[in-house]
């Protein structure tokens, strides 16, 4: 069977497609992102988004997730020596481990999209907390009785977890989202609603003179919401022009009529979109946890085909967890 092999990853050097069989290769190199390697620039002028967990609504480990991964969405964002995480699902635990490694004290801000499980349940196993000399900030909206600083408290309550806040080492803050627009640790974030569960927002981080837009849980079309009635208009002029958009894009259309308003959009709703907001590269994010790869992969492929077709330049691959962008 074509997807059994042994998997080739490094924390500084990838190559996404090494050590894969021609069809993995061919699928993730025609158009995929460019990746970090050995000569790659990776000073002051150059933004790393590094993906550590790329699956929806829950974990999905096994045989036929291996190649774009199981864990619950965490991104990773560096540039000027600074780091930006956004989202806290499963994936930031190794993520954790991989800064631990490192001799430098772990430093960042987390940016908490939504307060659903698959996008916060990685942060109590996030092992730079428990170290001193971390110091780390979680941003995120207020939902009801629900801000950042009651998640942190919820998810360390001795009815989740076992072990107690008060061995949190780490100068912990946490922020509210009050602006649509606001600056943390040199990077210009805006906000912008999304259609899903309310009080869910995605975030476009300027930095470094690049734009990158994250955006995991957002049903484009369908379903019933409490949107303006030019929500699509303000959308596309948000993600405008992205040198990078991460977007939601769950379910095929050919789903779609069995799931209209479970809050998230389909691939040729994300493509759709991301065409006619000029954007230049779109990542296909939060993969369905029942997506095989290979169903992931014809899915790109088919996309692709179609996007030769139209003569659009638009670069579309599905996020990979531990590959590397480099913008």
């Amino acid at each position: 069977m074509w997807l059994e092999w042994p998997r080739h990853f490094g924390t500084t050097t990838l190559d996404s497609t090494a050590g894969f069989p021609e069809p993995i290769r061919a699928a993730q190199a025609a158009g995929g992102p460019p990746t970090l390697s050995a000569d790659t620039p990776t000073g002051n002028a150059s933004v790393l988004v590094r993906y550590w967990g790329t699956r929806g609504s829950i974990p999905s480990p096994g045989p036929d997730t291996v190649v774009f991964g199981g864990n619950t969405p965490c991104v990773e964002v560096l540039a000027l020596g600074r780091r930006w995480i956004l989202d806290a699902g499963t994936g930031i635990r190794s993520l954790g481990s991989n800064l631990l490694g490192g001799t430098e004290p772990v430093a960042g801000a987390v940016l908490l999209s939504h307060y659903h499980w698959d996008h916060i349940q990685g942060l109590p196993f996030f092992s730079p907390l428990y170290r001193s000399g971390t110091s780390l900030t979680v941003v995120g909206p207020r939902v009801d009785a629900l801000g950042p600083s009651e998640v942190m408290e919820r998810l360390l309550a001795p009815a989740h977890f076992p072990i107690s806040s008060e061995r949190i080492e780490a100068n912990l803050e946490t922020m509210e989202i009050g602006e649509r627009t606001f600056e943390i640790d040199g990077a210009a974030v805006s906000v912008f609603p999304a259609r899903h569960a309310r009080g869910t927002v995605g975030f476009r981080l300027e930095v470094s003179g690049r734009s990158i837009c994250y955006v995991p849980d957002n049903e484009l079309v369908g379903g019933h919401y409490e949107e303006s009635a030019d929500w699509l208009a303000g959308f596309e002029e948000f993600v405008g022009d992205a040198d990078l958009l991460i977007h939601d894009a769950m379910f095929t259309q050919s789903e779609y009529g069995a799931v209209e308003g479970w809050g998230h959009s389909t691939v040729e709703q994300a493509v759709a979109v991301a065409l006619s907001a000029g954007v230049k590269r779109l990542a296909l994010f939060h993969h369905a946890p029942d997506r095989t790869d290979e169903a992931i992969i014809d899915m790109v492929s088919r996309c692709r085909q179609e996007l030769i077709h139209s003569g659009d330049g638009l670069k579309v691959w599905a996020a990979r967890e531990s590959e590397t962008d480099v913008l």
